[in-house]
């Protein structure tokens, strides 16, 4: 998704963005933790797994960045926090419901 202009112009137009992300070696985990990961998770070069996923990181940080409107670690933060996080950073136009 974040790889097209036009997906990236719609996320900037349709609301607040968030930005969840994590340090190559807690996605590199989640992924092998993941049983369908496997199947799902296709190679897209010809790179060793986690080279690749930091090659594809690496390569996309600017355009997830142009896009945020808030960054959140999620490395070392569980859902709880995360979402006191959200609700704490959250511009006041976007209607509370948690």
């Amino acid at each position: 998704m974040i790889l097209r202009d036009s997906n990236r112009s719609i996320m900037r137009q349709g609301g607040w963005v968030i930005w969840l992300h994590a340090s190559i070696d807690t996605l590199w985990e989640r992924i092998h933790r993941d049983e369908l990961s496997h199947d799902t998770r296709p190679p897209l070069s010809d790179q060793p797994g986690r080279d690749e996923l930091q090659s594809q990181i690496q390569s996309r940080l600017p355009l997830y960045d142009a896009c945020a409107d808030l960054m959140l670690d999620t490395t070392n933060n569980d859902p709880a926090t995360l979402v006191n996080l959200i609700e704490k950073h959250r511009p006041s136009w976007i209607p509370c419901s948690i």
